[in-house]
């Protein structure tokens, strides 16, 4: 099998299956480079796993932006579940 892993045309940081925009540098990936588009899916919110506050996709640890909507991911823009004391 040969290298399949698709990277950013801006920056060069390697995508993932469904990212619509780059979780590095936040550049729209074109039509022709999404291998498959999946529609986004409603899910309940979790404990402990943080969601774009403008989407609601789940983000992973590192992304600077949503690889759903594109939006910068910082400390304000996080869903990030309230403990309960």
């Amino acid at each position: 099998m040969g290298n399949n892993q698709r990277t950013c045309v801006n920056c060069g940081a390697p995508l993932r299956d469904g990212d619509r925009f780059c979780i590095n540098c936040g550049t729209k990936i074109e039509a022709e480079q999404v291998v498959q588009e999946q529609p986004i899916q409603e899910q309940p919110v979790q404990d402990a796993v943080p969601r774009c506050v403008n989407c609601g996709a789940i983000l992973n640890p590192g992304d600077l932006f949503c690889t759903s909507c594109g939006a910068r991911i910082e400390s304000t823009t996080v869903n990030e579940p309230v403990s309960q004391a």
